[in-house]
């Protein structure tokens, strides 16, 4: 019988730390015909030269990318090249234990799948050991059919990279990574996957996947970057084609659940107010609040959000302040955004702040912007400064990066902000 023929694709950017230990990991591996693309992002600290060490092996090959590419830009370069029937996406800290591609590949194979993952050892970065991580997907190895996997990874990605196995054809299939998310890119694809191909699970560690400070998640949850991504990410896959008509009602739980995840690692990483981030935990509840504005689960967990932020939880419905811009664009976002949070029951009293000097530019951009649409109980009031307004009950609503939204949060008013870009914009 042929052995399996496996692809192993390797992204690289100033990983020196690990990244021997990751290549001999994987070159160790035996049952498979393997093949190693290596591809370097631009590395500065000598990456490229310790995977030339490497290219001795006729297995190995090294790509030194073009500037600007980045992990799923890597991912699919290595998917065009790919001679194996099935494929591994792989980061440069983490290792293979032996066995690791023989083994998925013969149950992948046995049940004509499309995917499999396990689970795997985590390394907090430090080589110690913190025991083995097994998602709650069975004691025993069993096939997911398409796309039973879907409701099991939609609030939460319980598949780690480093442990997958993929059908190279499924993998192509579906167009390889989307390369717009790069923090969430791959539960996209395990999304995508799990509406299409069948799923092996097998509860092995056989994979060590290392956490610490300078991988990509670690960052992201410090910075507060998943808060872009995350929603954003599930809410494309909900629009696949493959989803199933009938779990349309279940949108509304899924979205929810990822808010909630979101806001508590936000939470647990210092992003509570937008003093301390743009990207503060009340905002990623108050984000599926503005979908789904008639849900009371919402609405208790963005006030329990804000109250734990320090801030006075708003009156749903309450009074929305706005302070914008004088522009046509300004005054027509600020008017929108008035009209949706009015419309979702959400406010029931607008009230925009004018300095007297702009009074009369005020007066014509709204009226002009208020005949495009329906009246939303507008209040115009004249006021030397913009948050002047401001009471505790109230929202101040704003555009996502505006200084005011800063400074309302400063004075203990939630801020409703709107358009913070995501990778799908």
């Amino acid at each position: 019988m042929p052995r399996p023929s496996v692809t192993v694709v390797l992204s690289v950017r100033n990983g020196a730390e690990f990244l021997a230990r990751s290549i001999e990991s994987v070159i160790a591996q035996d049952g498979v015909d393997l093949e190693l693309l290596v591809y370097d992002n631009g590395s500065s600290d000598g990456s490229d030269t310790i995977a030339e060490g490497y290219l001795d092996d006729p297995r190995v090959r090294l790509t030194r990318n073009p500037p600007g590419l980045r992990f799923p830009d890597s991912m699919n370069l290595g998917l065009e090249r790919a001679a194996g029937e099935f494929f591994v996406p792989w980061a440069c800290d983490d290792e293979m234990l032996p066995g690791n591609l023989a083994r998925k590949a013969e149950m992948l194979a046995a049940a004509d799948a499309g995917l499999a993952f396990g689970g795997w050892l985590l390394d907090r970065g430090d080589g110690e050991l913190r025991g083995v991580v097994l998602p709650a997907m069975g004691d025993e190895p069993r096939l997911l059919p398409a796309p039973s996997l879907f409701p099991l990874i939609a609030t939460a990605n319980a598949i780690a990279m480093p442990t997958v196995l993929i059908r190279t054809a499924a993998l192509r299939e579906v167009g390889g990574f989307d390369t717009r998310p790069e923090l969430t890119c791959d539960w996209l694809l395990w999304l995508q996957l799990a509406l299409r191909v069948g799923t092996v699970w097998l509860p092995e560690p056989l994979v060590l996947y290392r956490e610490h400070d300078a991988n990509g998640s670690s960052r992201a949850w410090a910075g507060g970057t998943f808060a872009t991504e995350l929603v954003a990410t599930v809410s494309r896959a909900l629009e696949d084609e493959r989803f199933p008509a009938e779990w349309d009602e279940h949108r509304e739980q899924i979205l929810t659940g990822v808010a909630v995840s979101l806001a508590d690692g936000l939470a647990r990483h210092g992003h509570r107010t937008l003093a301390d981030s743009p990207y503060p935990a009340h905002a990623a509840l108050a984000g599926v609040l503005a979908r789904y504005p008639q849900s009371e689960t919402l609405r208790d967990l963005y006030r329990t959000a804000v109250a734990d932020a320090g801030l006075a939880p708003p009156a749903l419905p309450g009074l929305a302040v706005a302070a914008p811009a004088w522009t046509p664009e300004s005054v027509a976002d600020a008017i929108g955004n008035l009209r949706t949070l009015a419309d979702g029951g959400l406010v029931d009293g607008c009230c925009v702040a004018v300095s007297p000097g702009d009074l009369d530019a005020a007066v014509a951009l709204l009226e002009s912007e208020l005949e495009r649409g329906p009246n939303v109980g507008l209040d115009l009031v004249v006021c030397d400064q913009p948050l002047q307004p401001l009471r505790p009950g109230c929202v101040f609503v704003a555009r996502w990066g505006d200084e005011l939204a800063v400074q309302a949060e400063s004075m203990g008013v939630p801020a409703l902000t709107f358009g913070m870009p995501t990778p799908y914009d």
